[in-house]
């Protein structure tokens, strides 16, 4: 009886093991597919007349899952100097790096490039991203950034900032100030986060220059030059208004996007800087914002109102054509500073993602570009500078030394600057618009976001 009862446990056993048997077997048959890499799209330009090493355009999926974006690349041969290792927000590759550069650009670019390596021994190593915001997010994550610099706009650089992805440029190691060499002090100072150093306008880059925000003159008779007033620092809202009585129509335009910027211009604040070094309300702090307000009012009731060209007009700085003169946009007073704020939808910044290992040099690389980016700055400028008028040039040299781009417009907190320029969009007074019920919300916004900003980047 026992011997039977073993001899149906074994039948049973055996039962049991056969369906795993064919299960494995049917694992081993493996199709080509299965094992097949994914396809790489590459596209090579070989120069065979010269001993120039061939150049490959390698596009390659990102396989992290949460970008789902593409990177184009360029190999280049290895260097056994310095490298600058530099992810490039899309559409931006073509004013930075000879090789998606065309025409004169092209060339001027090259030129730094073959400054760079003659001078000091250096490469740049250019990577261009679909979505350098996701790209840097995600490296600082998993701890995984391979670049020195991001090349970016400052709506990407103001998304970075506030989720803690970049580094600190100005702190000890690295040490790069607004006033170091190379660095366009006005605008990169007036992003400075709690005194830190984090986005960077330098010469390397030349998007300020179209991003400043100006008053183009038509040349219309007047009893005075408009630009040697300029020149000389004199060029006031009253002298400006002054001209307006002067022409009786047509005088002055303005659209709708520039009216912040008139504001910014005559003195007005959006943000001032609380005990922190951050971005508050100025409708909450500003004793001046009422002042400052009701003066670039004045202007915008001189707004002309028929389509004819006016003699002054705010728009952002274009290249120098026959007719128009340049002129900064007007300060309150001949002892007042001129202001020129930027546009920031077309400013492009430097930053470092955070993770920084040798600070020293960073610092170092990037006074190398801007050294080597000076005969590109001077042929960018020189565009916008008519030959025919000697007070462009001093002109430019103001807008250069005066340009800002108020840190707390471009976060956006609580969007008081689109409620301050629809204010004077509508024409409401200062006192009705500081008495509207969603000006202590938009405050309170303002004011919450800057403690969540001083909490990430530990600023006490």
């Amino acid at each position: 009886m026992k011997k039977n009862s073993r001899l149906i446990a074994l039948l049973l056993a055996l039962l049991m093991v056969l369906p795993a048997c064919s299960a494995d077997g049917a694992g081993e048959d493996t199709t080509e597919s299965d094992t097949t890499a994914p396809e790489t799209t590459e596209a090579t330009v070989n120069h065979e007349t010269t001993e120039e090493p061939s150049i490959s355009v390698v596009v390659t999926p990102d396989t992290t899952p949460e970008t789902k974006q593409e990177e184009t690349t360029s190999p280049y041969p290895p260097h056994d100097g310095e490298t600058i290792r530099i992810l490039i927000q899309n559409g931006k590759s073509e004013a930075f790096t000879s090789d998606f550069a065309e025409g004169e650009l092209a060339s001027y670019l090259s030129e730094r490039e073959a400054a760079l390596l003659s001078d000091h021994n250096t490469v740049i190593r250019p990577t261009a991203s679909a979505d350098i915001v996701e790209r840097i997010k995600n490296g600082v994550q998993t701890s995984n950034n391979d670049f020195d610099f991001l090349l970016l706009n400052s709506d990407a650089g103001a998304e970075l900032l506030t989720f803690g992805a970049l580094e600190a440029l100005s702190e000890a190691g690295i040490g790069i100030t607004p006033s170091t060499a190379g660095i366009r002090e006005s605008l990169t100072d007036s992003l400075t986060v709690g005194g830190a150093v984090f986005l960077v306008a330098c010469d390397a880059l030349v998007s300020d220059l179209s991003s400043f925000r100006v008053i183009e003159y038509n040349g219309a008779a007047l009893s005075s030059d408009p630009a040697r007033a300029a020149a000389d620092g004199a060029f006031t809202v009253e002298l400006l208004l002054s001209y307006i009585s002067e022409l009786k129509t047509d005088a002055f335009a303005i659209d709708q996007d520039s009216l912040l910027a008139l504001f910014c211009g005559v003195g007005g604040k959006v943000f001032v800087e609380n005990e922190k070094g951050l971005p508050t309300s100025s409708l909450a702090e500003d004793k001046n914002f009422s002042k400052k307000y009701e003066i670039a009012l004045g202007l915008i009731k001189n707004d002309s109102q028929t389509n004819r060209a006016a003699a002054f007009t705010v728009s952002s700085l274009a290249p120098a054509r026959d007719g128009v003169t340049i002129l900064p946009l007007p300060k309150s007073s001949s002892g007042d500073d001129y202001i020129t704020p930027t546009k920031a939808e077309t400013l492009t910044l430097l930053a470092a993602p955070i993770g920084v290992i040798d600070g020293v040099r960073l610092a170092k690389l990037l006074n190398c570009l801007c050294v080597a980016s000076g005969e590109l700055r001077a042929a960018s400028r020189a565009e916008y500078i008519d030959q025919n008028n000697q007070y462009a040039e001093p002109i430019i040299s103001i807008l250069e030394n005066s340009a800002r781009l108020d840190l707390g417009i471009l976060l956006g907190w609580g969007d008081i600057d689109e409620y301050v320029a629809s204010s004077l969009a509508s024409g409401k007074s200062a006192k009705d618009m500081l008495a509207d019920r969603v000006v202590p919300m938009r405050n309170k916004a303002a004011e919450t976001a800057a403690g969540i900003l001083a909490d990430r980047l530990n600023i006490k």
